[in-house]
């Protein structure tokens, strides 16, 4: 993981170099990874984004999903990286299997975790139990921030799909139809990959963090996305 926060600009997409182990107070859900839920992907141009969950083979962890926008174009197989603890070095821990951004408007991309990211999984915090069907959503949500270990405020999503073009340093322009948007922007660079959720215990998932435009925060609904892995990995589910 990188050493740094500098924050780099794209337009209407930002991300920020998160430092090893990042951490802050844990609060309410989390994504079963490491205490930050934060993962690195090394390259020509490394960046550092946020799992959204983790997905079960038969109960046990076994994958993961993220932004497909934190890949560049044809990067199956590309390591990823995640730190165990504050101040442990990272370790390679799941490789990108599919990034469904490389075939269709869906910003998202399915890890497989290995041994190390199995041994990292932990249970605390409540569980996402179900996820929403996105036509026609509008209702009171929030996100579960990797840059800071808890929740964003909660906000009403606009209640319409919008299409929009967006951009990352790895990928380019890439271009999301029918995403969610947020009324006001909840999430931080270094935040792509995030979770979405709500629910009186915020056990629903909803979307996944693309970027931000304007004073909106940009999702791709989380039940595409899912559908995707499930037509292409077979019967995962959320862990």
């Amino acid at each position: 993981m990188g050493a740094g926060r500098d924050r780099l600009s794209y337009g209407a997409w930002r991300l920020t170099q998160i430092p090893d182990g990042v951490i802050a107070t844990l609060s309410g859900l989390n994504p079963r990874w490491t205490r930050s839920s934060t993962v690195a992907v090394r390259g020509s141009t490394p960046l550092h984004g946020a799992l959204a969950c983790l997905l079960a083979t038969n109960g046990s962890p076994t994958h993961a999903l993220t932004a497909g926008h934190l890949f560049p174009h044809g990067a199956a197989g590309q390591a990823i990286f995640a730190a165990e603890a504050p101040g442990v070095p990272p370790r390679r821990a799941a490789t990108l299997v599919e990034n469904y951004l490389d075939t269709s408007d869906v910003d998202a991309a399915l890890l497989k975790l290995d041994a190390t990211g199995i041994a990292m999984v932990n249970t605390e915090g409540p569980p996402l139990a179900e996820a929403i069907a996105s036509n026609g959503l509008h209702r009171l949500v929030r996100a579960f921030l990797a840059t800071s270990n808890d929740f964003s405020r909660q906000v009403l999503t606009t209640g319409f799909p919008l299409d929009v073009t967006l951009s990352s340093p790895t990928r380019g322009t890439y271009r999301v139809s029918d995403a969610i948007s947020t009324e006001g922007e909840i999430t931080n660079p270094g935040d792509s990959g995030t979770i979405l959720c709500g629910g009186a215990s915020n056990e629903i998932a909803v979307g996944l963090c693309s970027g931000a435009i304007g004073a909106h925060s940009i999702f791709v609904p989380f039940d595409r996305a899912l559908a995707l892995v499930i037509g292409t990995a077979g019967a995962l589910e959320i862990f």
